[in-house]
């Protein structure tokens, strides 16, 4: 019995030493593109744009207000805030979801080859949650 006791404290020693706790930094859930009334996970979205030039808007919802960053190295891409923060209640069907949402708009100027830049819409909240949205300029 002891060491049946014994061993399976080292067990648990073993496991809690080896597995990871994150703290600080970015924890990349909990922003969201509201399509409709639908509510789409925006972590590792792509949103393709034409070659010939586009603009579309986006609506994020997060938990609080957002910071909006993106590769500016890439010229001829543009990611901006084009409305004040609002407050949103959804009923997703199995949760009601409180938070913010925010119109972003996406530009990229007329391209003869294929572009990428990678934006994060950072929620100031608590840890901060944050969304990593891949943009490829390619049809």
């Amino acid at each position: 019995m002891k060491k049946t006791l014994l061993l399976l404290l080292y067990i648990s020693l073993f496991v809690a030493s080896c597995s990871k706790t994150k703290e600080g930094g970015l924890q990349y859930r909990r922003i969201y593109i509201l399509e409709g009334e639908n509510l789409i996970d925006a972590q590792d979205k792509t949103i393709y744009l034409k070659l010939e030039g586009e603009t579309i808007t986006i609506d994020y919802v997060g938990p609080a207000f957002f910071t909006v960053t993106w590769d500016r190295s890439v010229d001829g891409i543009t990611v901006i805030p084009v409305s004040e923060p609002k407050s949103l209640v959804i009923d997703t069907g199995s949760e009601f979801f409180s938070g913010i949402v925010q119109t972003i708009s996406i530009s990229a100027e007329p391209a003869s080859k294929k572009r990428k830049a990678v934006c994060t819409i950072n929620s100031n909240f608590l840890n901060g949650y944050a969304a990593k949205l891949t943009i490829i300029q390619s049809y």
